[in-house]
């Protein structure tokens, strides 16, 4: 036993491609998909529209969630529903917010309109959320605002209450004070009567006709002085002269009872964020992935197992006529198998096919052959079946979790992101879900056909060669 384990040894240190899979490649699968397992999207890139979209920008830099988790771009253009619905199509805007108008004393909610593209699911599930978070922060800073008004209107009353106290036990000696002053002024009322009697008639005090003032009354009378300061004091004004009431805050501002939240956001393309609306135009791509990688790739394999891939280097046949002959049966195969895919997709999940089907047909076309191509590739350097499907695996895998499949572009990190953006599926499932989901024409898919092309081109155009080498060296592998 100790023999054949020192014997296996000597095989895997021989076979240094076997090697460097076990040795080599779990580390970079775990650095690579470690960094491109995230489902969270960490920012998103918001139009502001209409009459007062800087006015609401400039209103968004004072509010925290709007800082931390939107990019923010302005345009003074009024666009209407179609317009944004348009931009959201060629792929230029995940959300977009209509501002209606500049009034800051209504909140951002009241005033506001957002529209999200509901293929892009991650994108606009988060972009939703990060707007009602704003919202939500909106309005706490209303009510924090409203709530330090409502505890300075609190503290007025209680100093009107403190006050109102105050004049309420002074009211009995003010009351007093008026009872004296009624006496003093009756008694300076009936001397000023018999001054004047006595005035127009002196004797009349001499006669009896008047009679003669109270000594003791008029020594009791108050000094006149007195009389006037007591009035200028305004002792006798304090139960009048109160503080005004305070007034309550407005809470009409905060009035948001009426506002529909299904009003506050318009999802289209998506409008109930079906997960399979967003993973069955990718999973297409998969399905031809695996086909024309997978399939193709240990088809070929096998003859050279088989001992007829020298046979057919011998037959009076050129390189292009064998290889057009191998792969154009797994070409037809494919381009049947996205035809059922596609019907069942429509007639079993739903999924709607708003674009044009001639192109749909044209994009999967094109991609097979980039598939198709990385497939000869494959079976040019294995040199059994079982090399073939380790390395079709390891093409496959990071295709379905770096293209944006499974885990959304935008939240992996930068590195990992232009690795996707250099897989044939990344592209394809960006184009079918815009012909099927948005119903996008040549002009909206311009890009990603443009790169498939490229992609095609340089992927199939090495194959090629590398094949045409292989069999002029009798069907051997390099």
């Amino acid at each position: 036993m100790n023999a054949m384990i020192l014997k296996e040894f000597r095989e895997l240190r021989r076979d240094r491609r076997t090697l460097a899979i076990l040795v080599f490649m779990p580390f970079m699968l775990l650095l690579v998909f470690g960094y491109a397992a995230n489902f969270t999207v960490e920012s998103t890139s918001v139009l502001v529209t209409g009459p007062a979209a800087n006015s609401l920008a400039e209103e968004l830099k004072d509010n925290q969630a709007a800082r931390d988790d939107l990019v923010i771009t302005t345009t003074e253009a009024d666009l209407e529903e179609s317009a944004i619905e348009g931009l959201m199509r060629s792929g230029q805007y995940v959300a977009v917010v209509r501002a209606e108008k500049s009034d800051t004393s209504t909140p951002i909610a009241a005033r506001t309109h957002l529209w999200v593209d509901g293929s892009q699911l991650f994108a606009a599930q988060a972009a939703t959320a990060s707007w009602m978070q704003v919202l939500s922060q909106d309005v706490q800073t209303r009510i924090e605002d409203l709530r330090a008004q409502a505890e300075q209107a609190r503290a007025t009353a209680e100093d009107a209450r403190a006050h109102l106290d105050e004049v309420r036990a002074e009211a009995p000696r003010v009351r007093e004070q008026l009872e004296r002053l009624q006496s003093s002024a009756a008694q300076f009322r009936s001397l000023a009567q018999t001054l004047q009697v006595l005035r127009s008639d002196p004797t009349a005090l001499a006669r009896g006709t008047v009679p003669l003032p109270d000594p003791q009354a008029l020594a009791n009378l108050p000094d006149p002085t007195q009389i006037v300061d007591l009035m200028a004091s305004g002792k006798l004004l304090e139960l009048t002269d109160l503080p005004e009431l305070p007034e309550f805050p407005d809470t009409s501002a905060l009035d948001i009872s009426s506002l529909d939240t299904d009003q506050m956001v318009t999802t289209v393309f998506n409008p109930d964020l079906k997960t399979s609306w967003v993973m069955i135009p990718a999973l297409i791509g998969l399905i031809l992935a695996f086909i024309g990688i997978i399939v193709t790739a240990i088809g070929l394999t096998r003859e050279r197992e088989a001992g007829t891939m020298e046979q057919l280097a011998v037959m009076p046949l050129s390189p292009g006529a064998i290889i057009g002959g191998k792969v154009a049966p797994y070409l037809l195969l494919a381009l049947l198998d996205a035809g059922i895919i596609t019907v069942a997709a429509v007639w079993i999940f739903g999924v709607p096919f708003r674009g044009s089907l001639l192109l749909f047909s044209l994009l999967s076309f094109i991609f097979l052959f980039v598939v198709l191509g990385m497939g000869i590739l494959i079976s040019s350097i294995s040199q059994n079946t079982g090399q073939a499907i380790q390395v079709a695996m390891m093409t496959v895998m990071p295709q379905t979790l770096l293209s944006g499949f499974v885990f959304p572009l935008e939240s992996m990190a930068e590195w990992v992101r232009w690795i996707g953006y250099c897989l044939p599926l990344t592209w394809f499932a960006k184009a079918s879900t815009a012909i099927m989901l948005k119903g996008a024409g040549p002009a909206e898919v311009a890009m990603p056909l443009g790169i498939l092309c490229v992609m095609a081109f340089v992927v199939f155009g090495a194959a090629i060669i590398r094949m045409t080498r292989s069999l002029r060296r009798g069907g051997a592998t390099q």
